[in-house]
């Protein structure tokens, strides 16, 4: 359902953090770029915020290749 959307975005979103909190990295990494692509063009604040959390909470793994990736990844889709 096209009007979910967002919802499932979050919910991906949700999910890579959790995975984070257990050290998850590559499960983390998959959730984010699943979210990532649903999100797509789409431009809530609320999407944005989120986005901006997934990318703090990723910092201390930051030099994990997977992760690093995932981190430009939500940087490309904030600067857009």
């Amino acid at each position: 359902d096209p009007s979910r959307v967002r919802s499932r975005a979050f919910d991906h979103l949700g999910l890579a953090r959790a995975y984070l909190a257990v050290g998850e990295l590559e499960s983390a990494a998959a959730a984010g770029t699943t979210a990532l692509e649903l999100i797509g063009r789409l431009s809530s604040i609320r999407v944005r915020d989120r986005l901006h959390e997934l990318l703090k909470e990723t910092s201390p793994h930051a030099d994990a290749p997977v992760i690093a990736e995932l981190r430009d990844r939500i940087l490309d889709r904030l600067a857009a």
